[in-house]
């Protein structure tokens, strides 16, 4: 599936690709509602920062999808992972599009305000391991102007 979304058939017209490939970033949602976030997103993320092609209307739907699902509390693998996701230039030229929804840009800051209450929490227990993570997360806020939450 995650092949295919780069995939073009020109025997087929173009909202046909478009439908299929949505029903790929389907199957990628529901497989993260089943446990298998990580390795989705991380594969997902791989892709990106390879250069891999995923059209941006397709990366805004995807993302759309994952706000819809994931909520707090988050583990520090998910947030390295989707961060990871999240900082690749595709992401970020999708998200700061005056195409993706300005609902969804809130979902995206409050998801960053979780992310940074899972990494204060981590910062407590270990702080050196927590530096990379805080800093990823300072690099989330300034990418999508995101503002950070009040202690």
């Amino acid at each position: 599936a995650l092949t295919f979304l780069s995939h073009s058939n020109s025997d087929l017209s173009y909202e046909t690709m478009q439908d299929i490939k949505e029903q790929c970033l389907r199957l990628f949602l529901w497989l993260a509602t089943q446990g298998q976030g990580l390795p989705v997103f991380s594969a997902i993320a791989e892709k990106l920062r390879q250069g891999g092609v995923i059209d941006a209307a397709l990366l805004r739907y995807f993302i759309g999808g994952i706000l819809d699902v994931i909520g707090p509390p988050v583990s520090i693998p998910f947030v390295k992972v989707l961060g990871m996701m999240f900082t690749t230039k595709a992401c970020v030229d999708a998200l700061n599009s005056t195409f993706f929804d300005a609902k969804k840009k809130v979902l995206l800051s409050e998801l960053i305000g979780d992310f940074e209450d899972a990494v204060m929490e981590n910062e407590k227990q270990s702080p050196r391991a927590a530096a990379d993570d805080v800093a990823l997360v300072a690099n989330l806020r300034s990418m999508y102007g995101s503002k950070k939450r009040a202690s």
